[in-house]
């Protein structure tokens, strides 16, 4: 009995080191993945549909983009869908060490909320003031204020607003776009396919 002692209490210690090490690593979990987008020159603020149209434009021309969806019924209905987003509050600096906001080129605010737009507005002139920021606004409204801020307004709801955003993102990136076939006219497709 004395040895049976002697024994548990030696190796108590040897024992304890060694599920301390284990939780320790177990705490830890794995290793963080990258986010989806995560080298990607351009962040879409925004999954309504002017921000899908230029995921589905970057896609298609073979650009990766890093979406962030701050509505969280709207971020469910783009994960369903298939685009790669993550749900944030972009107005939170926070968030933009997360997002790696310093290396991207292009910023689209899309989210059919101007209130959102003007809180991004002086925290993306002040530490990202070279970045391209381009914004679809629901309505003619507000296009010469975000103008004078010197981003890239864009009516959405007007004529060809979709394609004006789209084309303002290619430019600010300096990069040709290639037209996917429900894009082409009438005339361009006739030509693809002669």
């Amino acid at each position: 009995m004395v040895t049976a002692i002697a024994i548990s209490l030696a190796v108590t210690p040897a024992i304890s080191n060694v599920g301390r090490k284990l939780a320790g690593k177990l705490r830890a979990g794995p290793p963080d993945k990258k986010l989806a987008g995560d080298d990607a020159p351009v962040v879409i603020i925004g999954l309504g549909p002017a921000g899908r149209a230029v995921a589905d434009a970057l896609s298609y021309n073979d650009i990766g983009y890093l979406a962030v969806e701050p509505n969280p019924e709207r971020f469910e209905i783009a994960v369903a869908d298939g685009y790669h987003v993550h749900q944030a509050n972009p107005a939170d600096p926070r968030s933009w060490d997360a997002m790696g906001m310093g290396k991207r080129e292009v910023v689209v605010i899309a989210t059919n909320n101007v209130g959102v737009s003007r809180e991004l507005t002086p925290l993306v002139q002040e530490r990202l003031p070279g970045i391209a920021r381009v914004i679809a606004l629901p309505g003619p409204d507000g296009l010469d204020e975000f103008a004078e801020l010197g981003m890239l307004p864009v009516d959405v709801k007007a004529p060809r607003g979709e394609e004006q955003i789209i084309e303002m993102v290619f430019q600010a990136l300096g990069r040709e776009r290639k037209l996917s076939v429900n894009e082409l006219t009438e005339e361009d497709r006739a030509l693809e396919f002669a």
